[in-house]
């Protein structure tokens, strides 16, 4: 059944303009905009769940990634800041990812090994067969924005 997009109650909604935006609300919330449309039914669509035919491979930085970077650059003789030089990146980058205090991006990963000639991203299967969603449930409030927001 659909829910009001700004309380979640379920039953009829009516499409209002609210503030500039379209909205189906229920007949309670219908008092803060404008009514464009009697109540609509909606139909409510399933979600199916397929696993892909062929898993996808992932690429992962590898364990221990700071300790081979340091250890190449040291052998290389170079210092932090001539190796960001090097390949365009900042001291303080270099710097974080050889003590481990952030790991590095696959793009930054990639540069790192091209130059230092050390392997530092591996690709592995994804073995448990991801799913993935055909179409969605009509049913999405604002509230359910709120939450996704909240969470990032």
């Amino acid at each position: 059944m659909p829910s009001c997009d700004m309380c979640g109650a379920q039953g009829k909604l009516f499409r209002v303009l609210v503030e500039e935006t379209e909205m189906y609300v229920c007949q309670k919330c219908s008092k803060f905009g404008k009514i464009l449309a009697n109540p609509v039914t909606f139909i409510k669509k399933k979600v199916v769940l397929e696993k892909s035919a062929k898993p996808e491979p992932v690429e992962m930085i590898v364990e221990g990634y700071s300790d081979m970077i340091k250890k190449r650059r040291e052998e290389l003789g170079l210092t932090q800041e001539e190796l960001a030089k090097k390949i365009a990146e900042r001291e303080s980058i270099i710097q974080k990812v050889e003590i481990s205090q952030i790991e590095p991006s696959i793009s930054l990963a990639r540069k790192l090994e091209k130059f230092l000639s050390i392997r530092l991203v591996e690709q592995y299967e994804d073995k448990g067969g991801s799913l993935s969603t055909k179409s969605k449930s009509a049913e999405f409030t604002i509230g359910d924005m709120v939450k996704i927001k909240q969470r990032r």
